[in-house]
């Protein structure tokens, strides 16, 4: 047959039931710009190896173009397995910049937050909280749980029902920050 265009509005098998292949093996299906796919049965051999998914709307897990992955606000990560696996934190943080006097709250829940701030000499400081209680675990005083001048002040706000990060250094900063999630505050 010449290369032409089939145009029809339905594929169907001659029986009415089984498999209907579209080209053969070396051969290359291209959808054009502007093109919609739309599933409204199962579609299967699409996924990544080793990643499934029954989400049905939105997205819960991206890849950036910088092949960072992001978990979307809201959503968990969940381990199925009953051995708990080694998760790396290596370059999974989020970095803010808070002026002299300024604060982001993070939702509040019980776990585990880290800290590492760009700005002066690296510190760092290690947070565990859970409810309305936060303990801190550090080398330096750059970090505190209670209110004070000439630091960095992580501690739960119950009028915003969050965890809060503020900046009392009197300049501003950058810091690196973590959190590793052990349970919802509820």
């Amino acid at each position: 047959m010449a290369d032409g265009t089939l145009k029809v509005g339905t594929i169907t098998t001659s029986s009415g039931s089984g498999t209907i292949t579209l080209g053969q093996s070396g051969e290359t299906i291209a959808i054009p710009s502007g093109v919609t796919l739309t599933n409204s049965g199962t579609a299967s051999g699409f996924g990544v190896p080793g990643i499934t998914s029954s989400s049905t709307s939105g997205t819960a897990l991206n890849i950036t173009a910088s092949n960072n992955l992001e978990i979307s606000a809201g959503k968990n990560l969940t381990f199925s397995s009953s051995t708990a696996p080694l998760v790396n934190i290596d370059n999974a943080t989020v970095t803010v910049t808070l002026t002299n006097g300024s604060s982001i709250d993070y939702v509040a829940n019980s776990g585990i937050w880290g800290f590492c701030d760009h700005t002066a000499t690296g510190q760092t400081a290690i947070f565990v909280g859970g409810g309305g209680s936060t303990a801190v675990f550090q080398a330096f005083s750059t970090y505190s749980n209670t209110s004070g001048s000439g630091q960095i002040r992580f501690f739960y706000n119950a009028g915003t029902s969050a965890h809060r990060l503020q900046n009392n250094t009197g300049i501003t900063i950058t810091v690196s920050c973590f959190n590793i999630k052990l349970r919802s505050s509820t």
